[in-house]
């Protein structure tokens, strides 16, 4: 009497729990990026698919492994949410929240679906092979006044020096005599009134600063903690300029990187031209060789004329060494762009004036 007493909850559950996963189909939804250290919303969504009844307290835990980590999952991976009822024909929404601290590409799934509803005597889990990639982005610091005198020296070796008058507005510096051509809209109508003369305001033409830089993320075999984080501190560094730039809009922007593999991702300054740089940053990876001399000589034919070029790097880089930029000494065009090249030392002292991490 007893056996058949227990007997009939175990099959009655069993039974239950699979009939209750067979209703219900659940998918997620991954944001379309994120930086590290920023809030990470995962979205699942639940929908009943059974016409003959509801789906009770499903529980769906994800999995999610960071990309070089030989498939071994980040700490605190069991990302779980819970779904106490998802009705017949309706669609529940529920997420999970963290942060990714480091930048690089995640891969989240296959997830499990399970239920011990209703008894919780027996559990059914099933799983759900949807398995898609996130790559986080670096993340940006601030830029600090001596990054901003390099960037502005460009725009005043280009003779932008003096306000100029263009027909595109741009700020707003002081007023002039009308002329014939003259938008109605630029009239000072007070000054204007004041003068018994029309006045017009006088705008300043919009100036472009077109930068590229070059990253050397060179990284020896056996690195210290403090190699690693000036590899990260150079890949934060070139993230918050060409975020700077992006945003701006009009800039020519261009980031190459010398490290496992050479890329030079280049152009005017846009939302997707973004997009594809913090990509192209989030996946680089350092190299113990030195591959900088290479990366010039590819890249310097590339960069249009007039662009401010900015190397940085993990560790100090003597142009002048004809020994190791032999390539670039024996072309007479590449020799000349070498001058106009400023240097900057990620682990040199005086890095913390160009920028900081926040």
């Amino acid at each position: 009497v007893l056996a058949g007493m227990m007997l009939g909850p175990l099959i009655y559950n069993w039974r239950m729990v699979d009939i209750m996963l067979r209703r219900v189909r659940v998918r997620r939804i991954l944001p379309e990026g994120v930086g590290a250290g920023d809030l990470l919303v995962v979205e699942f969504e639940a929908t009943g698919v059974s016409r003959r009844g509801n789906s009770s307290a499903i529980v769906v835990n994800d999995k999610i492994v960071r990309d070089g980590t030989q498939d071994r999952a980040i700490p605190d991976d069991r990302a779980a949410v819970f779904f106490s009822l998802v009705k017949s024909g309706e669609v529940e929404v529920h997420s999970y929240q963290g942060r990714l601290m480091e930048r690089g590409r995640y891969r989240f799934g296959p997830f499990q679906v399970s239920t011990r509803f209703p008894l919780g005597l027996v559990s059914r889990t099933m799983v759900v092979k949807q398995v898609e990639d996130l790559i986080v982005f670096p993340r940006p610091g601030r830029l600090l006044p001596r990054w901003k005198n390099i960037s502005e020296a460009q725009l005043v070796g280009a003779g932008g020096g003096q306000a100029r008058q263009g027909l595109v507005e741009g700020d707003f510096y002081g007023l002039r005599d009308y002329r014939s051509g003259d938008s109605r809209r630029w009239i000072h109508w007070r000054t204007s009134a004041r003068r018994d003369t029309l006045a017009v305001r006088q705008y300043e033409q919009p100036r472009s600063q077109d930068i590229a830089l070059i990253l050397d993320l060179w990284q020896p075999n056996l690195p210290s903690d403090e190699q690693r984080d000036n590899v990260e501190l150079a890949i934060s560094f070139a993230a918050t300029i060409a975020e700077d730039l992006c945003r701006q809009g009009g800039n020519r922007v261009g980031v190459a990187i010398a490290g496992e593999q050479l890329s030079w991702k280049h152009g005017v300054g846009s939302r997707p031209l973004l997009t594809e740089i913090m990509e192209q940053l989030a996946l680089a990876q350092p190299a113990a060789d030195d591959r900088l001399p290479d990366l010039l000589t590819q890249t310097l034919h590339e960069i249009p004329h007039g662009t401010r070029t900015v190397i940085a790097g993990t560790r100090p880089a003597d142009l002048q060494d004809t020994s190791r930029f032999a390539d670039v000494w024996d072309d007479p065009s590449l020799r000349n762009a070498l001058r106009e090249i400023h240097v900057i030392d990620v682990s040199a002292v005086d890095f913390q004036e160009y920028f900081e991490t926040t």
